[in-house]
């Protein structure tokens, strides 16, 4: 059995070794990308083999994926772990987690 997993953003630096981590796993599903810049997400998606979602509103609402892997611009990740943890989705974020320790509060009180 497998876990089916999203890449949400692509920025940060460590996205390549979660790619290659993910690649290696026979556990894990990867069933979509997302990244504000298309480019990218079409780069990461395809190494994946993958799906590219063009609204990362269908991350969410997909409930056949119960976990995403955040790996976004910093300034993206509070509004990003707001919407998974609504969402109910389990998640991994790239550090740092916020932009400071008020943000960072609010993504813990969220999850």
């Amino acid at each position: 059995m497998s876990t089916n997993v999203a890449l949400v953003g692509c920025a940060h630096i460590h996205t390549p070794g979660f790619v290659k981590r993910l690649q290696a796993r026979d556990d894990v599903r990867v069933t979509a990308v997302w990244d504000h810049d298309a480019a990218r997400a079409a780069q990461y998606a395809a190494e994946l083999n993958a799906p590219v979602v063009d609204d990362v509103a269908a991350v969410w609402a997909d409930d056949a994926t119960p976990a995403v892997i955040i790996c976004s611009e910093t300034n993206l990740h509070e509004d990003l772990v707001l919407a998974a943890a609504a969402a109910g989705k389990h998640l991994f974020v790239e550090k740092p987690l916020g932009l400071g320790a008020a943000d960072a509060d609010k993504m813990a009180a969220a999850i």
